[in-house]
């Protein structure tokens, strides 16, 4: 039975109308260097498409009965697909691949190596992601990937690992945890960020020779679920399940904010709040809760870690200064055209 297979990795796919991707994503961790019969389960998970897709995956069903386990479902969105499959995962490391991205054909045994190597040191390791297709280059933590390493996030409180889908977790410590179906913005983050309040390390592998890279397909044509995920919705509701809920989270944990979950949020913060709020009107009762929210996560981040934001212009610095002293400042600015 599938269910006593001891794998190395299990790797869960939510799967929402990809018949263009599915096959090159499926593919790309069929043909690891790491052998896939012995070491890889995949967990299909299929949200509801009404495309070629179940087609597809019954076909690799079919190819290789005891590696994949194929769910056909309700469509109910990427975080409840997510759980589905996590409930089905026996591997030892855990990765939420999306179904129109695909790994580099070393990234798996890359990756093995790492925990093999590090042992208990830390539950995450995380690979370098770059996007393909449109817009093409790595994203903002380029730079901790020249070298594999062991990253302490609370003395390299600038790095940032927000993907699940880049990341590999140990079985116990991702089954602890689920996604929040309510969060339709940054449940990626929601959900590691809880994972690194218990233990605050990454593993990072080089991309050199782009032998552990996962490639993220920015669509030409604009239809994925991260392209089009700014609007009001989304930001009362981030602000609020994702944002203040991590402060709460670690503040009950910690009794404080630590430096890199502020610059976490410092950034994300001025990306999806501050950069949209004005392009959208608000009922009273929207904006006092949206106040309410920011009022409460700025109280929790200090002045220093703003003025000294690695990304953030002194401009963006100056108008986060301002709304942490007077929320209102958000709503007062001409708005947007």
């Amino acid at each position: 039975m599938q269910a006593n297979r001891k794998f190395i990795f299990s790797i869960v796919m939510p799967i929402y109308n990809v018949e263009k991707y599915l096959e090159e994503a499926l593919l790309s961790i069929i043909n690891q260097t790491l052998p896939f019969i012995n070491n890889i389960q995949l967990v299909l998970v299929n949200d509801g498409s009404t495309d070629n897709s179940d087609n597809i995956c019954k076909k690799y069903k079919a190819l290789y009965p005891n590696n994949i386990i194929y769910i056909a479902k309700e469509n109910e969105g990427v975080s409840s697909a997510r759980n589905a499959g996590l409930k089905f995962a026996t591997g030892k490391y855990i990765n939420f691949m999306d179904s129109d991205d695909y790994f580099s054909k070393n990234a798996l045994i890359k990756v093995k190596e790492f925990f093999d190597k590090h042992k208990n040191k830390t539950d995450v390791v995380a690979i370098n992601i770059i996007n393909f297709e449109k817009g093409e280059g790595s994203w903002i933590n380029k730079d901790y990937f020249k070298n594999t390493q062991l990253i302490d996030l609370n003395i390299e409180s600038n790095f940032m690992q927000t993907s699940v889908c880049s990341s590999f977790i140990k079985n116990k410590i991702a089954k602890k945890y689920k996604f929040d179906n309510e969060i339709k913005l940054h449940e990626d983050s929601h959900y590691l960020y809880r994972i690194f309040c218990g233990k605050p390390f990454c593993g990072v592998i080089s991309d050199k020779n782009e032998d552990a890279v996962y490639w993220h397909r920015v669509r030409e044509d604009g239809t994925s679920a991260t392209q089009n995920i700014k609007h009001k919705t989304n930001i009362l509701n981030t602000t609020k399940k994702v944002f203040a809920e991590l402060v709460k989270y670690y503040i009950k944990k910690h009794k404080k904010l630590p430096d890199f979950i502020q610059t976490f949020l410092i950034l994300e913060f001025n990306y999806y709040v501050i950069n949209n709020i004005l392009k959208y009107e608000f009922t009273p009762m929207e904006k006092k809760e949206l106040e309410e929210n920011i009022k409460y996560i700025l109280d929790n981040i200090n002045n220093r870690n703003i003025l000294h934001h690695f990304v953030l212009s002194e401009e963006q610095k100056e108008k986060i200064i301002k709304v942490k002293d007077n929320t209102l400042e958000l709503f007062n600015s001409e708005r947007n055209s």
